[in-house]
């Protein structure tokens, strides 16, 4: 990762040349999906032209910032929540895949924060979660009419927890507060 203010030399394959860069950030405003203002900290080497490249080691660095700060923003499950789900309910990720019908290589990006998940595969992930937390375990996708009950078992389920001072609904796709143990990313880190 690049630090502010650190000083480090690369070879530039453009230039063919090895340089002195300087690590520099800049508050970038990107858009990822349908969020076209998200506000995002970009890290930079900068030369000493004044141009900045992206991190020589890592080039998709302010990438996956970027899909970290969308994701926060729509209230969506982030890759460490869903390998988490995986991991929890003893599947590897090639049979969740199969389990949920799931493309490997889209679930694969999606675990190591390479592209953002739809709408519909969100939720279908956060339905999941939800029954998992519910019943320490996996639903039966494969049988008539399971997903009707899961549905209506969540929903009954969100009766009682609204009794207990959570703030669930699932009337809406981006409110849910039955997370997984880990909630390990802050705005900070993303922006």
């Amino acid at each position: 990762m690049i630090k502010v203010n650190e000083r480090k030399q690369f070879y530039n394959e453009e230039y063919e040349s090895e340089e002195w860069y300087i690590g520099v950030s800049k508050l970038k405003k990107v858009r990822v999906k349908d969020c076209d203002d998200l506000y995002v900290m970009h890290y930079y080497w900068q030369d000493e032209d004044g141009e900045l490249w992206p991190d020589f080691d890592d080039p998709t660095a302010n990438n996956r910032r970027d899909f970290i700060a969308y994701r926060q923003v729509k209230g969506y499950l982030s890759p460490e929540q869903i390998k988490e789900l995986i991991d929890l309910s003893g599947h590897t990720l090639r049979s969740f895949s199969d389990y949920t019908n799931l493309g490997l290589s889209t679930l694969s990006q999606l675990t190591n924060n390479l592209r953002v998940q739809t709408p519909q595969q969100e939720n279908i992930l956060k339905m999941l979660r939800d029954y998992f937390n519910i019943h320490k375990k996996l639903p039966d996708l494969h049988k008539p009419d399971e997903i009707k009950k899961i549905a209506s078992e969540i929903s009954l389920e969100t009766e009682l927890t609204r009794n207990t001072g959570l703030s669930y609904s699932n009337e809406t796709d981006d409110d849910y507060s039955l997370p997984l143990k880990s909630n390990k990313l802050s705005i900070s880190e993303a922006a």
